[in-house]
């Protein structure tokens, strides 16, 4: 079996390495970090460098966190996504054990650091990744397990002698004999949409991705069954280890036993129409054709831009408006309008919300909030232009720039909700909580 044979965490800054643990094969430094950050210096950002790349001696994979880069690499071939997946479960186990991932946290708990990689990885090989089993072996760093380390001698960590009790159960993720005095549990329900619009209002491509995270504060052993209205609209599921898989794919529902705490239990992809795209056709699941069963959603607000070029000036129009009665709660909306290069003035105001224009930056920021219900938030005024610079630009693709809208809305676009929990095994009746969110990630609207 092929496995990772190093892991190097990186300062997304400075490219410094901060860490690194070898597995087998000590591969130097100066091989695979600086063939790494060559590529990601000629790419000028993390999201544009390959998740995978191919080096002269390597195969190299990361994963960016709070400021961080978590860089891997082995000779020989293995399944991208391990990797990929066992990095993100890495940062995922930082901010739970410190609060975030950022370079100053992980540098004072250096040794805390060091311990869970030994943990989670044997010989290259992922080995325990649930953070419950983890917090049984190294205790999280707070003032307790650090004077209980002091007086132990163990240089600000406290490992346990005994492996946790799950490790030898069907149930490796959860502890037994947890007993909590109020039981509850609570799902937040995040979708994030990606959309690109024309200037016509067409929507050339789209997509909804969501997560749903679980926090089970529940005594003893409880066996729980969740239910979806419009479950056939999630696709490219990824499911956490406790769910039955059979049963998901036959009846399109989640059964299982939770660990203790907060984790992520899904992730999906939905096989959702969003509106027309230019030829007709209506688009979803990664800009292909698809069906549903479910009702379409169409994009919750609108953006009607107008602007136009003359000899050292430009207009500006821009309109935002909802569509239908979702876009009529949303709220948080910023307009993103980029401005050329050669403008040396903007004179923008708007009829509702705050205007920034940083002409140093070359950014205009409209921050609406929510939609009024007695008028039409619009965006005008002039671009004063540098007539040294334009020659012949105006007809340039970067004097037409394309905004970036967010947005918040307190429901899921795709239509997907939970219908019903279940709870076997136990007698108590927990305190139940959903709450719902769709967030703009790449909103686009194209002028």
């Amino acid at each position: 079996m092929s496995m990772l044979q190093s892991l190097f965490i990186l300062s997304s800054e400075s490219g410094e390495v901060l860490f690194e643990k070898h597995w087998g094969t000590v591969n130097e430094r100066s091989v695979v970090c600086d063939f790494f950050w060559n590529e990601f210096q000629k790419a000028g950002d993390i999201l544009e460098v390959p998740s995978v790349l191919v080096a002269p001696q390597h195969y190299l994979f990361h994963y960016s966190g709070d400021g961080i880069i978590l860089l891997s690499c082995t000779k020989d071939e293995m399944p991208p996504l391990l990797a990929l997946e066992w990095m993100k479960r890495v940062s995922d186990v930082f901010v739970d054990y410190f609060g975030d991932s950022k370079e100053a946290t992980l540098r004072a708990n250096f040794v805390t650091v060091y311990q869970l990689l030994e943990e989670m990885m044997d010989c290259g090989i992922p080995l325990t990744s649930e953070t419950n089993m983890l917090k049984e072996m190294i205790a999280p760093p707070n003032i307790i397990s650090k004077l209980a380390s002091s007086i132990a001698g163990t240089k600000g960590v406290l490992v346990s002698n005994q492996l946790p009790e799950g490790v030898q159960s069907n149930v490796p993720w959860r502890s037994v004999g947890i007993k909590y005095a109020s039981n509850e549990i609570f799902f937040d329900l995040t979708e994030s949409v990606d959309a690109c619009v024309d200037a016509d209002g067409k929507v050339l491509r789209a997509g909804i991705v969501g997560t749903l995270e679980c926090n089970a504060r529940l005594s003893g052993m409880p066996d729980i069954t969740l239910t979806f209205e419009n479950s056939n609209i999630m696709g490219d599921v990824r499911l956490h280890p406790c769910v039955r898989f059979n049963r998901f794919t036959s009846d399109r529902v989640l059964s299982f036993v939770p660990p203790d705490g907060a984790f992520k239990l899904m992730d999906y992809r939905a096989k959702m129409q969003m509106g027309m795209g230019g030829n007709g056709k209506q688009y979803g699941d990664g800009g292909l054709a698809v069906k549903s069963n479910a009702e379409a959603p169409s994009i919750p607000i609108y953006v009607k831009p107008q602007i136009t070029y003359s000899e050292g000036s430009g207009r500006v129009s821009i309109m935002v408006g909802p569509k239908g009665e979702v876009g009529e709660n949303a709220e948080n909306i910023v307009v993103n309008f980029p401005l050329p290069h050669y403008v040396v003035n903007a004179d923008l105001t708007a009829n509702h919300g705050t205007v920034q224009v940083n002409l140093g930056k070359h950014m205009c920021v409209w921050d609406i909030g929510r939609l009024p219900k007695d008028k039409t938030p619009i965006l005008s005024g002039m671009l004063r232009l540098e007539r040294e610079k334009l020659e012949a630009g105006c007809r340039r693709l970067d004097v037409l720039p394309i905004l970036k809208v967010d947005f918040k809305l307190n429901t899921c676009l795709s239509g997907l909700n939970i219908d019903a929990l279940t709870i076997l095994n136990e007698q108590y009746k927990p305190y139940k909580g959903v709450k719902t969110i769709t967030l703009s990630e790449n909103f686009e609207i194209r002028t």
